[in-house]
């Protein structure tokens, strides 16, 4: 992570991280809220390094509020978000996340931070392998570590899940390289680390719908969009940008109450047993001229949303849902969905299970309010 952030500069984390050392807690440490204190950069930790890491060290804990500058050097960013996601990772694993109003670690301030720090970069990262990375150091420095030899906060984790073998003492001799973790894990190990990254993600996510609501968005349709699975912050941010925009014309407002009724029926019908599947028949005998049209329209708007979010053109995405919506309104003004004929019934539920699939590849409309 921090190799690719900060490519221009020939450095690696280790020595940036004896620059933090080097100019003392107070540029290794961000101040506490109590206190007003500013770090100190003071000169260039490490004899002949320019003001590039000079400038990581002293910017690497911002931001610490909304009002804070965003760091934007590339060097500075990978140090920023390391440190960031070490805050992060190390308390969730050890379970000491934020409750209630309780927070004596500053981990949400530090969320905020990560969220805002990605958001800020516009470059596509994947949350999901940065907590791979974070998670995956964690566990080598617990077992690795000689002072935590017989602490097993950690390590009983590991052994409860599978990830290293039940073991009541380890030596130097047995406690695994990080090599031989990534060769032991497998699929223990990838589970495990996709099952700490739930709770992780989830926590990140709350604070993007916090970061968003400060930038006049809407929770709910971050909610939306993250339940479509990306753990691209960048390219989530982007796709409720343009989703906001949709929802906030005509037909983006009128389709949205023609999927809320197509998903009512739909539910309704689940209920009876499973929705029919299938291709959508058109030139069927006294088939309504709404439901052809429609069906030609969501194959269309089906082919325009998948080519426009492969090209991540998400305004692309939203005018080619905004299509529908016409078609939509006159199928459900002019067409029985529940017909008393078996073949027109099952073809009309899988016209309205096709839109509802298009609608759904660029977000879960089901859980937008309005």
């Amino acid at each position: 992570m921090m190799a690719s952030l900060s490519k221009p500069f020939p450095l690696d984390g280790g020595r940036v991280g004896m620059g933090v050392k080097a100019v003392g807690a107070d540029a290794a440490v961000a101040p506490s809220p109590r206190t007003t204190a500013t770090p100190n950069p003071g000169p260039s930790p490490i004899k002949g390094e320019g003001g590039a890491l000079a400038d990581a060290v002293r910017d690497h804990y911002k931001p610490q509020g909304p009002a804070d500058t965003v760091p934007t050097a590339p060097l500075t960013v990978a140090v920023a978000l390391a440190d960031k996601l070490d805050t992060l990772v190390g308390f969730f694993l050890i379970r000491e996340t934020p409750t209630g109003s309780r927070d004596p670690f500053a981990i949400r301030r530090a969320t905020l931070g990560l969220a805002n720090v990605i958001e800020r970069v516009g470059r596509p990262i994947s949350l999901r392998s940065l907590l791979r990375e974070a998670i995956s150091q964690h566990i080598v420095q617990s077992v690795q570590s000689e002072e935590r030899a017989t602490d097993y906060q950690s390590i009983s984790d590991l052994e409860l899940h599978g990830v290293i073998a039940a073991s009541s003492t380890w030596t130097d001799s047995d406690k695994p390289s990080g090599e031989r973790l990534a060769a032991q894990g497998d699929e223990h190990f990838e589970w495990y680390v996709a099952d700490e990254s739930k709770a992780i993600i989830a926590f990140v996510q709350d604070r993007l719908k916090v970061l968003l609501r400060d930038q006049g968005q809407r929770h709910d349709l971050v909610d939306a969009v993250f339940a479509l699975g990306d753990d691209d912050l960048v390219r989530i941010v982007r796709r409720v940008e343009a989703l906001a925009a949709f929802l906030a014309t005509d037909d983006g407002a009128n389709l949205l109450a023609g999927y809320k009724r197509a998903s009512n029926i739909l539910r309704a019908e689940e209920k009876k047993g499973p929705l029919p599947t299938g291709m959508v028949q058109t030139g069927l005998p006294n088939q309504p001229e709404a439901e052809t049209t429609l069906a030609f329209a969501a194959a269309a708007a089906g082919a325009a949303v998948d080519a426009a979010l492969k090209a991540e053109d998400f305004a692309a995405a939203m005018s080619a849902l905004a299509r529908l919506r016409a078609p939509v309104d006159a199928f459900f003004e002019a067409v029985l969905v529940n017909s008393d004929v078996p073949a027109e019934r099952e073809n009309r539920l899988k016209l309205l299970g096709r839109v509802r699939d298009v609608m759904g590849r660029v977000a879960d409309f089901g859980l937008i309010s309005g």
